[in-house]
């Protein structure tokens, strides 16, 4: 309510001044020529504004004719362009019969490779593990040689000292 009764009061202001103006433009004598000189301005400018109203529209006209010949044209492409495609899709390239035998081969290929590489790796496995059995016995060996040799020495030293207990110990 505020803001309209600001609105309602700057206008009333403005209309002292209008007023002011209107008795002077109706005091002065209107004359003819002046009031006809400006209907005919008036009425050339409306003129002026038909005729390009009445251009665009015709050039509107032959642009919705050039647009829908645009878009027949383009729906006329698309259709040719999904036929082409469909037919491709259906085409089995030459080559494939080939890349088939070639991926059935290395598939075979493959599973040799992964057979003999399971071989391998067990048959790495069992080396080392004989290695490790072979290398455990050969200690053993070493120990009982060493035991074997402390032993005869023992004999020896028993033999030259003269005692005449074999085996005091119990190292059988």
């Amino acid at each position: 309510i505020t803001t309209r009764g600001a609105e309602l009061y700057a206008v009333l202001e403005g209309e002292i001044e209008a007023r002011d103006q209107r008795n002077a433009a109706l005091a002065k004598q209107a004359e003819a020529e002046h009031i006809e000189k400006s209907v005919r301005k008036a009425l050339s400018v409306v003129n002026a504004q038909t005729e390009q109203t009445l251009k665009m529209m015709d050039n509107l006209s032959s642009d919705e004719a050039a647009l829908a010949e645009k878009v027949q044209r383009k729906q006329a492409e698309l259709k040719r362009s999904e036929d082409r495609l469909s037919s491709n899709q259906l085409l089995r390239p030459a080559f494939m019969d080939e890349h088939d035998r070639v991926e059935a081969e290395v598939q075979k290929f493959y599973e040799v490779y992964v057979q003999k590489f399971r071989n391998m790796t067990y048959l790495e496995h069992q080396v080392a593990e004989k290695q490790r059995i072979e290398q455990n016995r050969c200690l053993a060996l070493g120990e009982a040689l060493k035991k074997l040799q402390e032993k005869s020495k023992r004999e020896e030293n028993r033999k030259f000292t003269g005692d005449s207990d074999l085996d005091d110990d119990g190292d059988d």
